[in-house]
């Protein structure tokens, strides 16, 4: 059996450099003429000329471990006519580079799944040269993108550790936890300028996101009849949060060790809902609340707003919540200002979940992979970053990524 398995090629013998893990094989051209007829730089026929025979390399795919080299003598041939020297082309070899074009489809795939270096390493070319064949692969695969719009839209921003420009804006299929797009920024225009690109107005029923003015305001313009709804983690971390300020403000006010102790073992208690406790837990947690009964009326209080994210219709909901409120007293109200605030601002959008149950758990997946992504390899332009999200192969599957409230 043919090692190469390349039509028009057959190989002679092989070698191993095992200083550079590197297999060389020898091959020769077995199904081109001697003698070619036409210049393919000026098309001029019977005025080529032979030109003496030249050693070349191919890079082929890596096999087990090691870089495949694949050296052939070429003829090289001289054009009468305008006197460009050109050599034998082999079947299944790139036109552009000097490697196989099985190859090149390799690197294409693997460009977008592992670090360019690592992929560079694995093949045997310069780093370069697999930048500018997943640039070409990006731009192709963006060109042919065209993605639609769902029935239930996700949007949510990225933070990048060291990314000056700001957040990226994820759009995300709810319905099938997969990404639909990713914007290099979460302006109102660029928003705007994507969800207009659509023409599928009717099917988009609803939009799922944060507390963000720019996103409201974004899809309605374009889709004034789509229902907005709030992510019930970016209403309910309020309430956590307002746990924290009231804690805090105590241990200002007691500052012996044992409160220390306990502001350290307890904080994570505090966040978690009731239920989930152990009975350990909820021992430890009952004696720090008892001996701080503004601590266990915050939380308390933020125990009764999560229970409301239970009832199992909207004007339940409603009622709830308007209980909630009133509920919310003395010196609870500072700490609770910004959950009310919301509250008034989003009431609807906050309700609204209570009827769809739609929530961008799925984007924390996303999120993860995206940094992993910018953790891999520093300096990613946002084209490439892009690419690798939606083109590569975790884009494909379903992301059933999730998160706590």
């Amino acid at each position: 059996m043919d090692i190469l398995d390349l039509a028009g090629l057959t190989a002679i013998h092989q070698r191993t450099d095992e200083a550079s893990q590197t297999r060389i094989v020898y091959a020769e051209i077995t199904d081109q003429p001697e003698k070619t007829n036409t210049c393919p730089h000026c098309g001029a026929v019977n005025s080529v000329r032979r030109h003496g025979i030249s050693r070349h390399n191919y890079h082929d795919v890596p096999l087990r471990g090691r870089v495949v080299i694949i050296e052939m003598k070429l003829r090289r041939f001289q054009c009468q006519r305008c006197r460009k020297v050109f050599r034998q082309a082999p079947a299944g070899m790139d036109r552009k580079r000097s490697m196989t074009t099985r190859c090149v489809e390799w690197i294409r795939q693997q460009s977008l799944r592992a670090p360019f270096s690592q992929v560079a390493e694995e093949s045997g070319c310069s780093e370069r040269v697999v930048r500018e064949i997943a640039d070409e692969y990006i731009k192709e695969q963006n060109d042919n993108y065209r993605p639609s719009m769902p029935h239930w839209l996700g949007i949510d921003e990225i933070y990048l550790e060291g990314r000056v420009e700001g957040p990226l804006c994820l759009l995300v299929d709810l319905e099938n936890s997969q990404v639909i797009d990713i914007l290099s920024d979460c302006r109102m225009d660029t928003l705007v300028s994507w969800l207009s690109s659509f023409n599928e107005t009717s099917k988009l029923r609803g939009v799922c996101m944060d507390m963000c003015e720019i996103y409201r305001r974004a899809v309605k313009r374009v889709f004034p009849d789509a229902e907005i709804m709030i992510d019930k983690f970016h209403v309910v971390r309020w309430a956590n949060k307002a746990v924290d300020i009231v804690r805090l403000r105590v241990g200002k006010l007691h500052s012996s060790e044992r409160h220390v102790d306990d502001r350290k073992s307890c904080r994570p208690l505090l966040r978690k809902q009731r239920h989930s406790l152990s009975a350990r837990e909820r021992e430890v947690l009952d004696g720090y609340l008892s001996r701080h009964q503004e601590i266990a009326t915050a939380y308390y209080l933020k125990e009764d707003f999560f229970n409301i994210y239970k009832c199992g219709s909207r004007s339940d909901a409603t009622k709830a919540l308007d209980k909630w409120e009133r509920s919310v007293t003395g010196s609870m109200r500072p700490a609770f200002r910004e959950l009310l605030k919301a509250l008034v601002k989003w009431r609807v959008e906050i309700l609204a979940q209570f009827e769809n149950e739609k929530t961008l758990a799925c984007t924390e997946a996303i999120n993860s992979q995206v940094h992993d992504v910018s953790r891999a390899r520093e300096g990613y332009s946002f084209e490439v970053l892009r690419g690798r999200l939606l083109f590569g192969r975790k884009a494909h599957r379903p992301l059933n990524g999730g998160r706590a409230a």
